[in-house]
């Protein structure tokens, strides 16, 4: 398929394409062989017939060609890349056409003057040059002359005439068409410049840069006279999302990547998180819009999430400037409240120092509230004409939080479509676990918004994809060397993945017994965290890369059967005190008869090459001994012992809380003059690394993300598809048969059976060594 010829004078062009391929016929300059590869961390200088497929997602040095399934996602957006592409592409050659006719204009007048000259050559001017009265006017040595008159005549031919201005582009044509190989890095096309026009360079502050952006697949867009650093693409660049140069890559990272101080201050760390909203290095797909107006209405105002964390979080984001500037906040709720009332019933989470009044003070005059029902029209059309008298400007962006039961999800979003979406800018909305509660109820539910909605409108929210060490993950494993030849089934015995919580229901357990620990906590939390630990390295930290990795390990995972689970709920210590002393079943909320496990242990297999046969152990409770959440690898025995069984497996552990760390347990000599043995650690933990950094909350970084329009580290439908697949026959088949769980004490490690389960899935606990973080 022929998608362009143009051909003028000697200058031609062709791009096909066949199956994916594509190939470029370039004379006379072959100038876009000097592009460096445009793939992130490749250091190929680009054949020019090579250049089409890095644009369309076929590289051929890719780790691997995009499937048929994305191809078909990403097309559009091909499409419109490659009718840019084509029209910059004209735009270059006309140019191209222009430099060929005036050197060939050029070499035309040069023949011509000496055809002219030997015309006119009389046979007495021979000897008027040669007499001896001119031979003795000079003493230079005649070598020296001929050099001299030489040196002149070519910087002559170098500084243009006034009427031919000099241009970067043919400037770096000429020393492509001068060099042997009609090919030339973009270090060697500076360096010529610099030998061979001085007089320019002098005049241009910035001309490198310059000379890297025009090199940049044809961009249409011109840096102004005083250029900004290479690392600066203005958004007018065709190519802005997109790394095209290597050069440009790492001047970014030497400008922008500077070494954490570990003692920076809290102030300083805000600087660098807003600096980051605003940088042009941003993941992929998102964008921070600090000026345009946004409109932030949470559903649900009046319940406990909205008051213990949507509030809070809203408020520590407005105090630290991290919002867009002219954001303002609405609440929704059927009770008939004032914004004194709520913010009343706020105040205690809202942890304000006593310097900060005054900026609580602005936070709150910021807020309106309007009540009314979920499923009444006419209420959320009063709400959104509430919402359009403060909406300024032409374009302004609005969030919905839905931070309500899942029965009224429903006539929620169906108002929302029908009265509330924004005219102006982008609407988004954000919805609360649980997602359903089998796969079917999900499934109805996902069909349900993806009526109403696009799917880059809906961010799901699980708060544990917003802590430090669960982003941490994908960091860890993909950028570091040391990991990967050891992360799989030859050297990795199991995994333990582990949620414990030290109270009990307190309260809510009617709300608990709802759903139970299974679908409160492992279908998403740990299941996710498995997913990040699992899955295989995406093609690039591009959100749809990175949800299709892991969608992709979720369906090598098979549905969970009761035989390789173990359900416990908890009774109350009689030694204990307070809470310690009442049961599950004591709780006044909960029915009496329930059987609703308040711990679960469940063993997952993955059946791909890298991880077959290792069991994935996921583990979670209420009213246990601490409060942890973790992942902990565990590696084989070594091979060949000789230390008579002392060594205990290593361990990788990255803890997500209490105290984010990172550390590795081994084998080290006791110290003495004794050959004994000792566990120890290599240790990362956040706390003493970077001491007062600050470190956003989980749901003040998913938050930001959705204003960015980051859907990183949100679950998309088709994980959530696969999750339900996974544990919906094991919840069914608890609710069928009424299963009853072990009981164990308040404050144990759980049931004495999942310890067993654990053993007898090769996971080793010693109890011998306990973590002690550093001070």
């Amino acid at each position: 398929m022929v998608l362009r010829v143009w051909q003028e004078s000697s200058v031609r062009c062709v791009i096909t394409s066949k199956g994916g391929g594509s190939s470029m016929d370039m004379d006379p300059s072959n100038f876009h062989q000097t592009m460096l590869c445009p793939c992130e961390g490749c250091t190929y200088v680009c054949r020019s017939e090579h250049l089409v497929p890095h644009i369309f997602g076929a590289h051929p040095f890719s780790r691997e060609v995009e499937n048929i399934r994305r191809m078909q996602e990403r097309r559009i957006v091909a499409l419109q890349y490659q009718l840019k592409f084509e029209i910059h592409m004209m735009h270059y050659w006309h140019n191209f056409v222009q430099i060929a006719r005036e050197k060939e204009e050029t070499k035309n007048k040069e023949a011509a003057g000496r055809d002219d000259e030997q015309t006119s050559e009389q046979p007495g001017d021979k000897k008027t040059r040669d007499s001896p009265e001119q031979s003795v006017k000079s003493d230079v040595p005649e070598e020296k002359e001929d050099q001299e008159v030489k040196s002149e005549s070519t910087a002559e031919e170098r500084r243009p005439a006034h009427n031919n201005k000099v241009t970067y582009r043919k400037i770096i044509y000429q020393a492509i068409m001068e060099s042997p190989e009609k090919r030339l890095r973009v270090g060697e096309i500076t360096k010529w410049i610099e030998n061979n026009y001085s007089f320019f360079v002098k005049k241009k502050s910035s001309w490198k840069s310059t000379v890297r952006h025009n090199l940049s697949c044809g961009c249409g867009h011109q840096f102004s006279r005083v250029a900004p650093p290479p690392a600066s693409l203005s958004r007018d660049c065709i190519f802005f999302c997109l790394i095209l140069l290597q050069r440009r890559r790492e001047t970014a990272s030497a400008m922008g990547s500077k070494e954490v101080n570990p003692d920076l201050s809290p102030e300083d760390s805000l600087v660098l998180i807003r600096r980051s909203l605003k940088s042009a290095n941003m993941a992929p797909g998102t964008h921070f819009d600090g000026n345009i107006p946004h409109i932030f209405v949470t559903l649900g105002a009046s319940g406990d999430l909205a008051k213990k964390k949507i509030y809070p979080t809203l408020w520590w984001l407005f105090r630290d400037n991290l919002l867009p500037s002219n954001t303002i906040f609405f609440g929704y709720a059927r009770s008939k409240l004032s914004i004194e009332k709520l913010r009343a019933n706020c105040d205690p989470w809202m942890k304000v120092k006593p310097d900060e009044k005054q900026r609580y003070e602005e936070f709150w005059k910021l807020n309106y509230y309007v009540d009314g029902t979920y499923d009444t029209r006419r209420d959320f059309e009063i709400l959104n004409q509430e919402m359009e008298k403060h909406e300024k400007g032409p374009t302004a962006n609005r969030l919905f939080y839905l931070a309500l039961p899942p029965p009224v999800f429903n006539p929620v979003t169906v108002n929302i479509k029908n009265t509330c979406m924004c005219t102006k800018g982008w609407t988004r909305v954000i919805i609360e676990k649980p997602f359903g509660r089998d796969a079917e109820s999900s499934k109805a539910l996902s069909d349900h918004l993806a009526s109403l909605f696009k799917e880059d409108q809906i961010y799901r929210i699980d708060h544990y994809l917003g802590k430090e060490m669960v982003q941490n993950l994908i960091t860890l494993r993909f950028g570091n060397r040391i990991f990967n030849p050891t992360w799989n089934r030859d050297n990795i015995a199991s995994v333990l993945i582990s949620f414990k919580e030290p109270f009990g229901t307190q309260g809510r357990g009617g709300y608990f017994d709802e759903f139970g620990i299974i679908r409160d906590v492992m279908q998403n939390h740990l299941l996710q965290i498995l997913c990040l630990v699992a899955m295989e390295k995406p093609a690039s930290i591009h959100p749809d890369d990175i949800r299709y990795e892991k969608v992709k390990v979720l369906k090598c995972v098979d549905p969970l059967k009761l035989e390789n689970c173990v359900l416990g709920q908890y009774v109350g210590d009689p030694e204990g005190e307070g809470d310690a002393k009442l049961g599950y079943l004591e709780d006044k909320t909960v029915p009496k008869d329930s059987v609703t496990p308040t711990y679960a242990l469940s063993v997952m297999k993955i059946k791909n090459e890298r991880w077959d046969g290792v069991p994935f152990i996921l583990r979670c409770g209420k009213a246990l001994n601490e409060r942890k959440a973790e992942v902990r690898i565990q590696f084989k025995d070594v091979p060949g012992d000789i230390f008579h069984g002392k060594p205990k497996r290593n361990e990788l552990v990255m803890r997500v809380q209490p105290g984010e760390a990172v550390y590795v347990k081994l084998m080290t000599k006791s110290p003495g003059m004794s050959f004994d043995m000792e566990e120890t650690e290599l240790d990362l933990s956040y706390h003493s690394r970077y001491h007062d950094v600050k470190m956003p909350d989980a749901y003040e970084r998913l938050l930001l993300d959705v204003f960015c329009g980051m859907q990183m580290h949100f679950v998309s439908s088709d994980e959530l598809s696969e999750a339900w697949r996974i544990f919906t026959p094991l919840l069914h088949q608890i609710e069928r048969e009424k299963v009853r769980p072990i009981m164990y004490k308040y404050g144990s490690r759980g049931p004495k059976e999942a310890d067993v389960m654990s053993s007898a899935n090769d996971f080793k606990y010693y109890g011998s060594y306990k973590w002690v973080q550093p001070k």
